[in-house]
């Protein structure tokens, strides 16, 4: 497993995190009070409380952290060094032009998107140093990210299987069309460079119960086929690796503007680049 203590080249940031109450924000927390980052406070959904039915407050080590609905999320980043979010794509359209109005570098796992958001969240890219993932699992970004951007072998066919729990909102996933991307047509002098005549790989989607994540790329030739499958048997995967972000971000240190891949942390991470 990944490192995840913080390095010791710079003091901890102050952070402030969105859907804290959530299993993934909340998880976050947890690993953070316990490298001894301060949390400033936390962002929740307008209309809810602190005593909501989203789950249980998040806990630093000094106590419950301070929490906000999206108007108090001003005063928050006035002494803030990072913003850390768990919360629905779609939710971030209110969250994130605050972020990039404040100059905090940002960490966002954020799903259910449609194309139409390509443009708000490239001009929030274009203003702060900003991570955004719909999966951070180490494992997924490698896959997609390396190991599946080379051209395929002539005569061969792709396609993705997706699996996850009933409760998962988009469909595909996050992470399904991020695989679907690495897989896409290829010429054979620009590798990445797409074939538009090409139809993209399919995915299918399965929804079942008690399911974090299943994905499996399917690579058919003549008489043959590869089979590449990644499985997540911890959800934890998600808030340590979002924590791995966090940190490789902070230590980077560099605040010049523009979205930045977990991939693109590998050095920080202490993967190969």
């Amino acid at each position: 497993m990944p490192n995840t203590e913080p390095s010791a080249n710079r003091p901890a940031p102050r952070v402030v995190v969105a859907g804290a109450r959530g299993r993934l924000g909340r998880r976050f927390c947890e690993i953070a009070a316990q490298n001894r980052w301060p949390i400033q406070g936390t962002v929740r959904r307008r209309g809810t409380t602190p005593g909501g039915r989203s789950g249980p407050p998040a806990v630093a080590a000094e106590g419950i952290i301070p929490s906000v609905d999206p108007d108090g999320l001003a005063a928050l980043l006035r002494e803030a060094d990072l913003y850390v979010s768990a919360v629905p794509g779609p939710v971030e359209r209110e969250l994130l032009p605050q972020v990039a109005e404040a100059g905090i570098p940002a960490v966002v796992a954020g799903t259910g998107l449609e194309a139409s958001d390509a443009g708000w969240i490239a001009r929030i890219a274009d203003r702060i140093p900003f991570v955004w993932e719909p999966n951070f699992s180490i494992g997924m970004n490698w896959l997609a990210g390396r190991f599946l951007r080379g051209r395929l072998p002539p005569g061969f066919d792709r396609g993705i299987v997706e699996v996850h729990h009933r409760g998962k909102a988009d469909r595909p996933s996050g992470s399904a069309r991020s695989l679907a991307h690495a897989l896409g047509p290829t010429d054979g002098d620009s590798p990445g460079t797409r074939r538009p005549a090409e139809p993209p790989a399919e995915v299918a989607s399965l929804r079942i119960e008690g399911v974090a994540g299943v994905h499996q790329v399917w690579l058919t030739g003549a008489g043959e086929m590869i089979r590449i499958e990644h499985v997540v048997l911890d959800r934890d995967v998600f808030a340590r690796g979002m924590f791995l972000a966090a940190s490789a971000l902070w230590e980077q240190a560099d605040p010049t503007p523009g979205r930045r891949s977990l991939a693109d942390l590998w050095p920080w991470l202490g993967g190969s680049p």
